[in-house]
């Protein structure tokens, strides 16, 4: 997710994966989102999943658990951006 909205090779590479992956109608779960610059640029490019350090810290499964049942349900991330 580094290179993401760089304008460098690996970029173009990410978004002809997603282009493919949209196209084939799959889930697509973007892993390593650690800041809101790469959260923006996967709400562009409609990729509707992701997960890391700018969502939660790792922690193990009883805490997940008792953590979402814990929380209010949340407008959706692209409204807050647009």
């Amino acid at each position: 997710m580094d290179s993401i909205a760089t304008e460098g090779a690996i970029s173009s590479v990410i978004i002809h994966i997603i282009h493919v992956a949209q196209d084939l109608k799959l889930g697509l779960v973007a892993d390593g989102v650690e800041t809101e610059e790469q959260l923006g640029f996967l709400v562009r490019h409609h990729v509707a999943c992701g997960q890391d350090w700018l969502f939660a810290k790792p922690m193990p499964w009883g805490e997940l658990v008792a953590e979402m049942k814990g929380r209010q349900p949340q407008r959706n991330v692209e409204l807050e951006l647009h």
